[in-house]
């Protein structure tokens, strides 16, 4: 019975570490936002119910998922200035690995002009790939 218990904490722990490990290399779009900003106004009204109909009408790995960050949060603050190097202007859009930062763009003009943007990010971070159909989806996998 000791044995069989063992056995099963030592997955319950391997199980664990393994989750958070694939948690923490997902690749998210961090956008830093402030409440006062015009465009990212535009941007919440414009891109993010179309960004997240999109997730929701596509597979989940078409597009990273989304952490907004608002400026004037202690808790948001305290990660931006824990993890980010120094956001300047607002919003600031962050691919994010879960660690550092791994591509970085900043404003808001219109929606064809952010996912341009985007898109670029992901070529350039190696994390855009065509699968069988010959659509873009996000590389997960492990490098």
């Amino acid at each position: 019975m000791k044995y069989l218990l063992s056995v099963f904490l030592s997955f319950v722990l391997i199980s664990t570490a393994f989750a958070k490990n694939s948690e923490a290399s997902e690749t998210t779009l961090l956008v830093v936002y402030s409440p006062s900003c015009t465009h990212c106004h535009e941007w919440m009204k414009n891109v993010y119910p179309v960004y997240q109909s999109y997730k929701k009408e596509e597979q989940l790995n078409q597009r990273p998922s989304i952490r907004l960050l608002n400026m004037n949060n202690a808790e948001d603050s305290q990660f931006i200035s824990d993890h980010l190097s120094m956001v300047l202007f607002t919003p600031t859009f962050v691919l994010w690995d879960g660690q550092k930062e791994l591509y970085r763009f900043q404003g808001y003009s219109t929606v064809d002009a952010f996912f341009s943007k985007l898109d670029g990010g992901l070529r350039k971070i190696n994390l855009v790939v065509e699968n069988e159909e010959g659509k873009k989806v996000l590389d997960q996998s492990p490098s």
